[in-house]
């Protein structure tokens, strides 16, 4: 192969790694249940006064405590600072500073609440805060007062169950128990917390949701494999590299590259027919990693498939974490 080739090859491969390094990273969910204190709870109308200046922005708010799962709320009404924007009809201006999430709508709801990370280039939790929701606090430099530095430390009250599951005194053990809770936004935050804790044999509780439930879940459950599992799961991911799937399939290539499964390279190019560019991306960076002469053939292939080089519009794309959020924020 030419020099040339070789170069091209390096830079297409190389570059998701160069603009990933400033995505946010995630809350994981054992950080959510290590916090002080756990309430279901909703703000209190007419509750929010912010201060901003410099640049920065915080709300001391209100909470209307309905039930509290972990530590001893203060009161049935808490007050709470959020280090964050809160935005109450779907409009907001201070300091400078505009957002109008209503747009054109006439119907936007005048008592909707959502929390609003970052500056202008908005991220909005989906969660409307004036309903119950279960909220995860941590204490005040004061010792008096709770705070609240991001969105994600709000979560939907659809998840009390597995958010109690954690809690839980085995709490592993409970979560395998609700992976096939009719709920699948609880299929998925389970498979996200197994990803957490890397253990080896969930690979056999999480190997029949490939044939079970939807896409997502499918999706879900192939990378949550894929990231406990360990070189005994190479069999249950050749078999998985033929799924019809080809998040499943794109999963499965991934980890017999990681665990240099060279004789599964006639199974990998078969499996990259039809994945589409930015999963074919994802294998090809891991062929890469194999540092394998056998899988240089395969590479070279790829060179004609046009993958994609440049920022992407969704710098999370270029990442091999499975953000379970995305399907579980309402």
């Amino acid at each position: 192969m030419s020099n040339r080739k070789l170069l091209v090859l390096g830079a297409v491969l190389c570059w998701p790694c160069l603009v990933s390094a400033d995505i946010q990273p995630p809350v994981y969910d054992s950080e959510l249940v290590g916090c002080d204190l756990i309430v279901v709870a909703r703000i209190k109308a007419d509750t929010v006064n912010h201060t901003e200046a410099h640049g920065y922005a915080y709300a001391d708010i209100k909470l209307i405590v309905r039930e509290t799962l972990r530590g001893v709320a203060p009161g049935e009404i808490m007050d709470v600072r959020a280090n964050l924007v809160v935005v109450v009809g779907g409009y907001y201006k201070r300091g400078g500073r505009t957002i109008n999430l209503r747009g054109g709508r006439k119907d936007y709801p005048k008592t909707k609440i959502v929390f609003v990370d970052g500056t202008d280039d908005i991220w909005k939790s989906g969660l409307d805060l004036s309903k119950d929701a279960i909220w995860f606090l941590r204490k005040w430099k004061d010792e008096r007062r709770y705070v609240i530095s991001r969105s994600e430390y709000v979560q939907p009250l659809k998840l009390r169950r597995y958010f109690m599951a954690l809690l839980s005194p085995k709490p592993e053990a409970a979560v395998v128990k609700l992976l096939s809770h009719k709920d699948e936004a609880i299929t998925l935050r389970g498979l996200g917390y197994l990803m957490e804790r890397h253990r080896p044999q969930d690979v056999t509780a999480i190997a029949p949701l490939l044939a079970e439930g939807s896409n997502t879940v499918q999706s879900a459950a192939a990378r949550a494999m894929g990231e406990v599992g360990d070189a005994s799961a190479v069999v249950v991911f050749r078999k998985a590299a033929a799924h019809k799937n080809p998040d499943v399939r794109a999963a499965a290539c991934v980890f017999l590259c990681r665990f240099r499964d060279v004789e599964s390279l006639a199974a990998i190019r078969k499996a990259l027919r039809g994945m589409g560019p930015m999963k074919t991306l994802r294998v090809a960076r891991h062929l890469w990693r194999m540092e394998s002469r056998r899988a240089i053939p395969l590479l070279v292939t790829l060179l004609d498939e046009r993958l994609p080089v440049g920022p992407p519009a969704d710098p999370a794309a270029y990442t091999d974490d499975f953000d379970i959020r995305r399907h579980t924020h309402a």
